[in-house]
């Protein structure tokens, strides 16, 4: 099962010319009669051929080994970690995969922000330890079918002809258990993947997962007994990267220093962020070069109608989500997810000052979801109590909705087309250890007992093993840290409070990722 070195194969294929020679050359032996030139002939080619062998048996010792070592083929390729913080979070990573227990370790945090180089430092270290690892990128397109063949390529396993997945998770689980405490990392991760059903055997002889995602709630679902969240670069850690990236070399006037501080500073911190405008930056020693950078990334528009994908993590200070007009900017939302954010009590809602002014409009208007809308992530949010004010109809395109951990919420307002529920609709999670899902009050009163059968608790959802779940280097969504208090005149429903906010979006016309205050977020929505 393991892969030959090319000195060997070559070694094999001369063997191989050997053999046939040596027939040749018996052939010619028993033909040859008694004439004494034929004889001196065929003795010199015998002692010639005789050389030749005596060679390749020297040649078949092969001091490092017939087959291939990891090391030597799959070392990926890395840049130096800048940071105290980010050398923790790897030396607590081997600790775990080395002498820990954990089986299963989710690496969560904003995109860009070093997950994937993390672990590919930790990756090479295991190979110096010689300690059996692959590495497999998971990546939004994710299906079990295709995450089973990643797995089996760095395994060497044909599994290409096996076309039962049942099948196919048995002979990856059964290849996984031979190789005694192996580490199998799985980059990139959007969604919960049940380990059983593609052939993952965590827990055992030794078998360990360690996997990166931009989300805790993946985390969660996958339940990882070790959660580590990467934090962005302090301002002096980003400043040193951002050096060391555009060269030493380099020299600053007083003037364009001031303004290379500004650019890093909106980078909040992103290690990919900051090595992109370090490259475009190198060998510009034109002052307006760089005013016109640090102009494009704080004009650049940032709410826009290609937004596909929007998270919101610990804004404590937040109350209300979106308001109905907001709506329309999201026709291409495909997944919201909104997490710990401790104070949020609707998702969507209209500012106090507007609910005074009009008391009965959220009574009777009914207002249109993203239209493209799968995934509805809830995590988290304790004093979240309705989704929405108003009646919210719901598009056939959703497909998921996840709620945990809000168990204030009793009043749902969604609406579907009556009396069915959308026909992509595949469940509804919730944490049924703290939210009672009998006692949510619907606007439809047949909502509960269409909605039903679709209802799994997150026991079901984690532990039914039947259960379904280049060159451009830049990523196509922008992470927006939330760092500063809201005037209240821009956002009065988020009245104080830090966070993180990122969205992605279809145009990859912004080549920068980049760090924002919320309040300038929202000036420019």
């Amino acid at each position: 099962m393991k892969k030959p070195r090319k000195e060997v194969i070559s070694w094999l294929t001369n063997v191989e010319n050997a053999k046939n020679q040596f027939r040749q050359l018996e052939e010619k032996v028993s033909s040859s009669g008694s004439g004494l030139f034929k004889r001196l002939q065929l003795e010199r080619s015998v002692d010639n051929f005789t050389t030749e062998v005596m060679e390749l048996n020297d040649q078949s010792k092969f001091p490092r080994g017939l087959t291939l070592n990891r090391n030597e083929t799959f070392t990926l390729l890395t840049k130096r970690l800048v940071g105290e913080t980010i050398q923790r979070k790897k030396n607590v990573i081997l600790d775990c995969l080395i002498d820990g227990e954990d089986s299963v370790i989710g690496v969560y945090g904003m995109g860009g922000v070093g997950k994937t180089a993390l672990l590919k430092h930790i990756y090479n270290q295991l190979i110096d330890h010689r300690i059996n690892v692959s590495w497999v990128t998971v990546s939004q397109d994710f299906s079990t079918c295709k995450l089973q063949h990643d797995i089996a390529k760095t395994l060497n396993l044909d599994i290409s002809e096996v076309d039962d997945e049942m099948h196919r998770a048995a002979r990856l689980a059964r290849s996984l258990k031979r190789r005694k405490d192996f580490i199998l990392i799985l980059d990139d991760v959007w969604e919960h993947i049940c380990v059983k059903r593609v052939g993952i055997p965590v827990g055992e002889n030794g078998c360990k997962l360690v996997l990166t995602t931009r989300s805790l709630t993946v985390c969660r679902m996958m339940q990882c007994q070790n959660q580590i969240k990467v934090e962005p670069l302090s301002g002096e850690e980003a400043w040193i990267l951002f050096m060391k990236t555009l060269g030493n070399e380099t020299f600053f006037s007083l003037q364009i220093e001031e303004i290379a501080w500004s650019l890093v500073e909106e980078c909040a911190g992103l290690p990919l962020g900051i090595i992109m405008l370090a490259i475009s930056m190198r060998g510009v020693d034109d002052i307006h070069e760089w005013q016109n950078a640090l102009e494009e990334i704080k004009g650049a528009e940032y709410w826009n109608g290609n937004m596909e994908f929007y998270e919101i993590y610990e804004c404590d200070g937040l109350k209300r989500l979106f308001t109905p007009a907001q709506l329309s900017h999201l026709q291409s939302l495909e997944t919201l997810e909104v997490c710990d954010c401790d104070e949020l009590v609707e998702i969507i809602g209209e500012t106090p000052d507007h609910d005074q002014a009009n008391p009965q409009e959220a009574t009777t208007t009914v207002i249109s979801f993203p239209p493209k809308l799968r995934h509805l992530d809830l995590d988290g949010l304790p004093e979240l109590k309705s989704f929405c004010s108003c009646s919210l109809k719901i598009s056939n395109s959703l497909e998921e909705i996840n709620i945990e951990d809000c168990w204030m919420l009793l009043r749902i307002t969604l609406l579907w087309e009556e009396p069915y529920p959308p026909p992509s609709l595949k469940s509804i999670k919730v944490d049924e250890s703290w939210w009672d899902w009998s006692l949510v009050a619907w606007k439809h009163p047949e909502t509960k007992a269409i909605l039903q059968p679709f209802v799994k608790s997150y026991k079901e959802t984690l532990f039914d093993s039947d259960t379904l779940f280049d060159n451009n280097i830049i990523p196509s969504h922008l992470d927006m840290s939330c760092r500063s208090p809201v005037a209240e005149n821009n956002w009065p429903m988020c009245e104080r409070g830090s966070g993180w906010m990122r969205y992605q979006r279809r145009s990859q016309s912004l080549r920068v990722s980049v760090g924002l205050d919320k309040d300038f977020f929202y000036q420019n929505r």
